[in-house]
């Protein structure tokens, strides 16, 4: 044991050593608290950058899935408009409930006309109907994405110029104090404060002008609704009548054939439709530049007119990436595939239609049989070979077919032809493609 009168002097000889130790050991635990606590800091952020890039993309995908849903909610909402085309006489004149009415109570020789009419009209129909719906489809998802892209974007823009903002401030706040009282002394020294009800008048009618273009924009699908289908009327009539004109509504045909007819009516349409340049295509879905106006002038009330004279800036960039895209290749491929699918939905629906028809008409006659009584004018006497149906019942089958592609989605049981064109791979691919195409 040390005696206690050399504690001291052995104190004092390692004293230099024993404070270098225990500052050595205060480095190191000071060090490394540091270390783990800017490890730990930089984990925190980390983590929450990539929270918030989740929650960014979670956010764009949720945004576009409900883009593609209120696509769909709009096009069945127009369909109602596109029912004032067909049936009107000064469109289509397509009102076969109409045409069946008159059937029942005509003469025999007007009968046979009206029969007629009915079977080539009901073809028309259905194929008017799938080219119109397919088309207006693919308008609004377009204008939808691209639209909603927009949005996107200058709400993102505002949110990142805001969050360094706040970032700028807090990390220089002492400095932005004093510059901003100086800079508030040397304008109110010289008379240079800008009142802020001048700032938000001009952030309102920015925020208003945008809205006018953007509600102009959405308005173009008025050309294919009220004249870009002229240009359908004329090449689906010519087409349906050099396949079916030469039959009678007595004249049997199988499924089979009657769907070789079909399907050389839609081949025929698309040969002309989906050319090289596509132009066809453009001039049924948007409006040339010098029918603009005139489109504007039928969807826009006279004050917003006033307004988009001004600026026309945001509705000439929308519609340029518009015209860019329907005139591109994808959207042709997106329109045929829509029209491919309407015609295997409509030939699904007709062998369902027209085989309970037939069968009901088999019970009918054999009824009649057994009752003794004359079968009626309308229904055919003779036996059908089995597997074939008149042209007739196609016609009639047709209509049916046409009452399901234009139902309205309001009921319980919604547009199921509509519903199906929405789930269309190619469709989904577009817009997706337009919606990320944050380059443009």
């Amino acid at each position: 044991m040390v005696p206690p009168t050399h504690r001291r002097p052995l104190l004092q000889r390692y004293r230099g050593t024993l404070f270098y130790s225990l500052a050595s050991i205060a480095t190191l635990v000071t060090t490394g608290s540091l270390v783990v606590y800017f490890i730990k800091r930089w984990l925190v952020k980390q983590q929450l950058k990539i929270t918030e890039q989740h929650y960014v993309r979670e956010k764009i995908r949720r945004r576009f899935e409900q883009t593609q849903e209120d696509s769909l909610v709009t096009v069945d909402e127009l369909i109602p408009v596109l029912l004032l085309s067909l049936n009107e006489p000064e469109g289509l004149d397509l009102n076969l409930d109409q045409l069946v009415i008159e059937i029942k109570g005509a003469k025999d020789a007007r009968k046979r006309e009206l029969w007629n009419q009915l079977t080539l009209k009901s073809v028309e129909k259905c194929v008017w109907s799938t080219y119109m719906i397919s088309s207006l489809l693919l308008l609004t998802r377009l204008q939808l994405n691209i639209l909603t892209r927009r949005e996107y974007l200058d709400s993102a823009i505002k949110s990142a110029v805001q969050r360094e903002s706040e970032t700028s401030n807090t990390q220089y706040t002492l400095v932005k104090w004093v510059t901003s009282a100086w800079s508030a002394w040397s304008s109110a020294d010289a008379g240079q404060l800008q009142p802020s009800p001048v700032n938000v008048l001009e952030r309102n009618t920015i925020t208003r002008n945008s809205y006018i273009n953007e509600q102009a924009f959405l308005s173009i699908s008025w050309w294919l609704l009220n004249r870009g289908w002229l240009r359908y009327k004329t090449l689906i009539q010519e087409t349906i009548r050099s396949e079916f004109a030469q039959l009678n509504p007595k004249d049997e045909l199988t499924l089979k054939e009657f769907s070789d007819r079909l399907r050389n009516v839609f081949h025929k349409i698309n040969g002309q439709l989906f050319g090289e340049d596509c132009s066809a295509l453009k001039e049924i879905l948007l409006p040339v530049s010098t029918m603009e106006a005139f489109v504007l002038q039928q969807t826009l009330d006279p004050e917003s007119l006033i307004i988009l004279k001004e600026d026309k800036t945001i509705l000439h960039q929308l519609l340029g990436e518009t015209i860019e895209c329907v005139a591109s290749v994808a959207s042709s491929i997106v329109l045929e595939n829509l029209v491919n699918e309407s015609f295997h939905y409509i030939l699904n629906d007709l062998e369902s239609l027209v085989a309970k028809k037939k069968n009901k008409r088999k019970q009918q006659q054999q009824q009649q049989q057994e009752q003794s009584l004359p079968p009626d004018t309308l229904q055919p006497a003779e036996k059908a070979a089995e597997g074939s149906y008149q042209m007739a019942m196609f016609a009639i089958s047709c209509k049916d077919c046409c009452a399901k592609i234009l139902q309205n989605g309001r009921d319980q049981r919604g547009n199921t032809f509509l519903k199906r064109l929405n789930g269309v791979t190619t469709l989904d691919d577009l817009s997706s493609s337009v919606y990320s195409n944050f380059g443009f």
